[in-house]
């Protein structure tokens, strides 16, 4: 993670941990940038991962039970 000029947070992302396993680093990536004017998350090298993690990320932009994330 960094802060780019503007006041812009960046997180890369190489892979989306469950979330059990990765919420601890999931809420450490998103305190640093929790005040910027925007967040980019570059996924250019993400090679994918788990539903519950990618769901837990969601969890900070959406409203709980506002977003129809998906089915299988």
């Amino acid at each position: 993670m960094e802060r780019l000029d503007g006041n812009v947070g960046r997180i890369e992302l190489r892979r989306i941990a469950d979330a059990g396993e990765g919420a601890r680093a999931i809420g450490a990536a998103m305190e640093p940038v929790a005040h910027t004017r925007a967040l980019l998350l570059d996924l250019w090298g993400c090679l994918g991962g788990s539903p519950e993690g990618a769901a837990m990320w969601c969890g900070y932009f959406f409203p709980d039970d506002q977003a129809h994330l998906n089915d299988i």
